[in-house]
């Protein structure tokens, strides 16, 4: 489906328009039901018609501001991994990640930590701000389905100053270790002196009511040139989370 095909989509399934930009603006209650939703003779959505919605939000002086959404359909388009479950059984995951010329950060021409050939997640960063921004932005999935209303199934959140001084003093111990540290290359494998990435595998990890793992991975770049600090972020998700999230999704008007 072309973009503005998954928009329409969205809308619909979110009630219209109006509904759709008041989940962007947070005046609709998105939070996951406590117990399964009751539906009548409907069925809860299938993955295959469940769409996902990717915000980035920033929170500023009046209050926080979606800067950014992505619509992505569930099935078939998610990208396949596995992993190990509490139990530690292999399970199957999907890896999710949004891919945009309009994301909210810089362009640039590094190398990426995931490659998949087509350049475009190479082009615009998710996020670029100050390292000295002290506001916190925050990555937002929410479901939606032909009989799911908006449902926030995850957040996360990322301050770029705290991250520009990890690693240089013990000022914040709190912060996750990187699991790897390097210097940038460009597109042509040259080294790019004053850029580092940092690589964080499991950012922020949690697990579903049900016993579903699922964890953010953080891409972090900090450029010491022009003191400027970039993400991305990934989320990975055991598979059968997705129809557990729909069934206890909150019910479609």
């Amino acid at each position: 489906l072309l973009r503005s095909d998954l928009l329409a989509l969205a809308a619909q399934y979110a009630g219209g328009w109006g509904a759709l930009l008041a989940g962007r603006q947070a005046l609709l209650d998105t939070s996951l039901l406590k117990e399964r939703s009751t539906r009548g003779a409907g069925q809860p959505s299938s993955v295959q018609d469940a769409l996902l919605l990717w915000d980035i939000v920033r929170e500023g002086p009046s209050g926080q501001e979606t800067l950014w959404t992505g619509v992505l359909p569930l099935a078939p388009y998610l990208q396949q991994t596995s992993a190990e479950d509490s139990d530690g059984e292999t399970v199957s995951c999907s890896y999710v990640y949004p891919q945009s010329i309009h994301f909210p950060g810089d362009t640039h021409s590094y190398q990426h930590a995931l490659n998949d050939g087509s350049g475009q997640r190479h082009q615009q960063f998710q996020i670029s701000a100050s390292t000295g921004d002290t506001r916190t932005w925050w990555h937002r999935l929410s479901l939606l389905g032909p009989s799911c209303a908006e449902t926030q199934i995850a957040q996360v959140g990322f301050t770029p100053e705290r991250f520009a001084q990890h690693g240089t003093s013990a000022i914040d111990p709190s912060l996750p270790d990187p699991s790897a540290v390097m210097q940038e290359m460009d597109a042509n494998g040259t080294p790019c002196p004053g850029v580092y990435r940092l690589t964080f595998d499991t950012f922020f990890e949690e697990t579903s009511r049900w016993g579903h793992k699922a964890c953010f991975y953080l891409h972090l770049w900090i450029d010491s040139r022009s003191a400027r600090c970039h993400a991305d972020v990934d989320y990975v998700v055991e598979d059968a989370a997705w129809p557990a999230w729909l069934a206890h999704g909150r019910k479609a008007a």
